[in-house]
């Protein structure tokens, strides 16, 4: 046999034993007259022992491995003095009595580790070694575990798995096809199927009413974050069937799969919610609720108040981004280049940038039902201050601010403004580290929920102290 066992099969129990392994070698080291070599295959790593003293020729040999050299050794399972918790190998180690060289190599362009150097696309192009890593091959080993559970669930419910055909004529669907030309039918070409979608209905229409297959289809549009031209889905088709069947059925299997894959069993029914809701909240489809952060619309309040900026724009809504409250102007800048780039988001016109100051003051106003209800001030406020002397220093501020209700009905309270803008200067000397004393000069109106206006132009002074 060309071997025995695998990388990842020896332990303890097996000492003593005489072994055959062949795969990858992982790294080198020397340590006096020993050489110790990792050899790696697809099931784990075991270690390999070279002795000076046993075979000076032999452990010659093994100080020229390089990385990814293909070997294949046999010698003797031992126990190791110094075992490693990390390894299901880690209590042995195999004595080398011989070492075959099946294949050399040269330095590969990333290192073969689970923190690789490599970039993405250096390790696209040479994606055969990037295979090579462990998180790479347990993707691709969850997968294959996911598809065979997922034939075993839907077997259990009655479903058949059909094989559809990859050459079909074109169909009406919702992006472009992949066509490929017919050789016996010049000027005529097949299409790449962009999903089974007919093929199924024609079993449906033929007393198959549970039909699944794990298959591959193929569109012609632009790339988005989760699409590719070519993808695999898990295409199902049922009949005689509403929409709760449907739910039940699907429900069970991502219960199933969590249970069986991940060891998690998932009890209490999945939370529902209307496509609307989630395009209303999150902007998407398939909302990731684990953050939170429904969108929140900015329509009534910010719009028609002469800023074109809101005026002119089709939706104005905002995000409560809890702790950001202090990012600096370049953190602020790098999310929005973030928001701008292809397949996160279609971009942000225009932003208030001065988060360090948003307000949220909360005023009671009593509902029809005569409780108590929160209105929530939003407003934001952009400044500037220039130190004129070590003691004496200019500042300026700009501010708007707006009152509503959750429920968008005006509030029933004259003494509370709707909605404001204002200028402030101020010049402050400072006297003591603790005091200081300064003129301020305020513009501005405010719209009162009466619908009256109040107009402010004065100068104040002021005495400021801290403690």
């Amino acid at each position: 046999m060309f071997r025995t066992y695998t990388c990842g099969e020896l332990r303890l129990a097996d000492a003593g034993k005489n072994v055959t392994l062949a795969g990858w070698v992982q790294r080198t080291r020397k340590m006096g007259g020993m050489t110790f070599v990792d050899l790696r295959d697809r099931y784990g790593i075991t270690q390999l022992v070279f002795n000076t003293d046993v075979n000076a020729e032999l452990c010659e040999r093994a100080n020229h491995l390089g990385r990814e050299f293909v070997i294949q050794v046999k010698g003797q399972v031992s126990e190791r003095s110094s075992k490693n918790a990390n390894l299901p190998t880690g209590d042995i180690e195999i004595i080398v009595s011989e070492l075959n060289v099946l294949n050399t190599a040269l330095t590969p362009p990333f290192t073969i580790e689970d923190n690789t150097d490599g970039g993405d696309d250096l390790r696209m192009k040479y994606r055969y070694l990037d295979l090579r890593r462990t998180a790479v091959r347990k993707n691709l080993e969850l997968r294959h575990r996911m598809t065979m559970e997922v034939r075993r669930y839907l077997d259990s419910k009655g479903f058949l798995e059909v094989e559809t055909p990859m050459l079909i004529g074109s169909t009406p669907e919702g992006a472009r096809d992949f066509v490929v030309p017919s050789r016996m039918n010049p000027g005529q070409f097949y299409a790449l199927p962009q999903s089974p979608q007919t093929l199924k209905q024609l079993l449906m229409v033929s007393g198959f009413d549970r039909y699944f297959q794990i298959v591959k289809c193929f569109r012609d549009e632009d790339l988005r974050a989760d699409r590719q031209p070519e993808f695999t889905q898990i295409d199902c088709e049922m009949s005689f069937v509403e929409q709760e069947d449907i739910i039940q059925m699907f429900e069970g299997m991502a219960k199933h799969l969590f249970k069986e894959l991940r060891g998690v069993e998932l009890t209490e029914p999945f939370i529902r919610m209307p496509w609307a809701d989630a395009m209303k909240y999150y902007g998407s489809d398939k909302p990731d609720l684990r953050f939170g952060m429904k969108f929140v619309e900015l329509m009534d309040i910010l719009k028609g108040y002469g800023f074109s900026v809101f005026d002119n724009a089709a939706y104005i809504g905002g995000i409560c981004a809890e702790g950001a409250a202090h990012y600096t102007r370049k953190q602020l800048d790098q999310l929005t280049e973030f928001v701008k780039r292809p397949q996160i988001g279609t971009g942000i016109g225009q932003y208030l940038n001065d988060l360090s100051n948003l307000n949220v003051d909360i005023v009671p106003n009593p509902d029809e039902t005569g409780k108590m209800q929160a209105l929530p001030m939003l407003g934001w406020y952009a400044g500037l201050q220039y130190n004129i002397s070590p003691k004496v220093f200019l500042s300026s501020t700009y501010s708007m601010s707006r009152l509503y209700s959750e429920n968008g009905n005006p509030a029933n309270e004259p003494s509370t403004y709707r909605y404001g803008q204002y200028f402030v200067a101020n010049l402050f000397w400072n006297v003591t580290p603790n005091m200081q004393v300064g003129a301020e000069y305020l513009r501005g109106w405010r719209t009162n929920f009466d619908n009256s206006t109040n107009h402010a132009n004065r100068m104040n002074l002021l005495v400021q102290y801290s403690f």
